[in-house]
C-alpha cells in the first residue's frame, strides 16, 4: 500500500531526511525564467513560426506549374506538416553545404543537418516540457553534432568556421589531442593531470555554488530553486580578449633577481651530502 502523500510543509514520517534532521520548511521547485530568457524563446518561436517558400517532397516550381492553382496550395508548405517543413529546411541545408551532387553525410552536412533536429525538438520540448524521450534524443543529437564538429575542426578549420558562422552556432575551439585512445583524450586547457581529480574538483565546486533557498515575494515562503537562473551572457563570451602579459620571475617563467644580478652560489654537485663525515680518512 502506497503512503499517501505529505501535505505542504509537513515535518514528519514521510518527510525527506534533511527536512527531518534541519527543520527547514523549504519547497524544491524549477527556477522560474528570468525575463532574458523569455525573451529568448519569444523570439526563437517567431523565428521557427516563419514558413518557408516551397513546396512538400521537395518539388520545384517547374513540377506543380502545369497543375491548378488548388493543387498547387494543397501541396505548397503553408498547409504542411511540421515534420514537412523541417524536412523542406533539411534539404535546403543539404543543398547548401554539400561537396558534391549527391553527397548526404560529409561532416558539414551532417552538422547541419543535426542543427535542424535539434532547433525541431527544442521547438516541441518548449511546448511539451516533460517529454522525457526528446529530452534523451535532442541529448543524443547534441553528442554526435559535437563528436562530428571535433572532427572537422581537425581536418579543415577554416571550413569549421564558415560552418559554425552559416548556422548561428557557437565556434567552438576544440583542443584535439595527439593521443587517440578515448579515455585519454581529453581537453588538457580544463583538466590539468588527473581525471578523478578533476571530476571531485568539478563536484565541489557544484556544491559550493549550488542555488540557495530564497523567499518567494508571492507567497513568502521559502523555495529552494533546482539550478540558477538563467541570464544573459556577456558580450565578450566565446571572443578574444585582450589579456595583460603576466610573467612570473619564478622558475619556470623567469629568473629572481639575485640570479639576475649573478649574486648567487653555485654549489658543487660532486661534494658529499650533509652529515658525511671526512675526519680520520
Amino acid at each position: 500500500m502506497p503512503y499517501p502523500a505529505p501535505k505542504p510543509g509537513f515535518i514528519g514520517k514521510w518527510a525527506p531526511k534533511v527536512y527531518r534532521f534541519t527543520g527547514t520548511k523549504v519547497h524544491r521547485q524549477k527556477t522560474p525564467k528570468s525575463q532574458f530568457q523569455l525573451e529568448a524563446e519569444a523570439q526563437f518561436r517567431s523565428e521557427r513560426a516563419q514558413i518557408p517558400k516551397g513546396f512538400v517532397y521537395n518539388f520545384k516550381q517547374e513540377d506543380v506549374q502545369g497543375l491548378k492553382p488548388e493543387i498547387q496550395k494543397l501541396l505548397s508548405l503553408r498547409l504542411a506538416s511540421n515534420k514537412e517543413i523541417s524536412s523542406f529546411r533539411k534539404a535546403e541545408l543539404i543543398e547548401k553545404f554539400n561537396q558534391s551532387p549527391y553527397d548526404t553525410n560529409s561532416l558539414p552536412v551532417k552538422i547541419a543537418v543535426l542543427t535542424e533536429q535539434i532547433l525541431n525538438m527544442r521547438q516541441h520540448l518548449l511546448a511539451h516540457p516533460r517529454d522525457s524521450a526528446s529530452k534523451q534524443s535532442i541529448a543524443i543529437a547534441l553528442g554526435k553534432r559535437t563528436r562530428a564538429m571535433r572532427q572537422l575542426y581537425k581536418v579543415n578549420t577554416p571550413l569549421y568556421e564558415w560552418v559554425c558562422g552559416e548556422l548561428g552556432i557557437h565556434c567552438v575551439r576544440f583542443s584535439v589531442p595527439g593521443i587517440k585512445h578515448p579515455s585519454k583524450a581529453l581537453n588538457p586547457l580544463a583538466i590539468d593531470g588527473d581525471r578523478v581529480k578533476w571530476l571531485i574538483r568539478r563536484k565541489l565546486w557544484r556544491a559550493r555554488n549550488r542555488p540557495r533557498p530564497v523567499q518567494e515575494a508571492a507567497s513568502g515562503q521559502s523555495a529552494h530553486y533546482l539550478r540558477h537562473a538563467t541570464e544573459k551572457a556577456p558580450d565578450h563570451h566565446g571572443k578574444p580578449r585582450p589579456v595583460p602579459q603576466q610573467i612570473s620571475k619564478a622558475y619556470p617563467y623567469g629568473v629572481s633577481e639575485e640570479r639576475a644580478r649573478g649574486d648567487y652560489v653555485v654549489h658543487n654537485p660532486t661534494s658529499p651530502g650533509p652529515g658525511y663525515v671526512t675526519e680520520g680518512y
